[in-house]
């Protein structure tokens, strides 16, 4: 079974305390929603489950199941040569790439930007940049 423990998670930079006995846990099929007023470490949660930063203390177990994270500000810099396509395509790996172009094509259509699987992301708006990391980070 997929699931996720979070046990007494506590985050410190410094004397900052980001993170504080933070606990809980969800199976496979469950949602998550991260609520709360700015500075109150909703950014720190998801980066430590992601590994992108390290606990202060407390535990996290991950079973057979992939975290991802988009961040909130996130876009292509200019004249960058990389397609919708190649962004998308850019997080699997073979045997992923051929078991899941119907599954991508989906999504583009879902996000309605499936017109916009062949352009330099570089055009792209803010928006459709983001719908395409989202497609990216579902997919993969």
């Amino acid at each position: 079974m997929d699931s996720v423990t979070v046990k007494n998670l506590t985050v410190r930079f410094g004397k900052y305390e980001a993170l504080k006995d933070v606990s809980f846990s969800l199976k496979k099929g469950d949602f998550l929603n991260i609520v709360g007023p700015n500075g109150s470490g909703k950014t720190t949660l998801i980066e430590v489950l992601t590994n992108l930063t390290t606990p202060s203390s407390g535990s996290i177990t991950i079973n057979e199941r992939q975290v991802g994270y988009l961040p909130q500000k996130l876009q292509t810099k200019k004249n960058f040569p990389i397609t919708v396509k190649e962004v998308i395509y850019g997080g699997l790996d073979k045997i992923e790439k051929e078991s899941t172009d119907k599954e991508i094509i989906k999504w583009l259509e879902i996000m309605n930007i499936s017109h916009l699987i062949n352009e330099n992301m570089s055009i792209l708006s803010g928006g459709q940049q983001q719908r395409v990391y989202i497609i990216r980070s579902l997919i993969s």
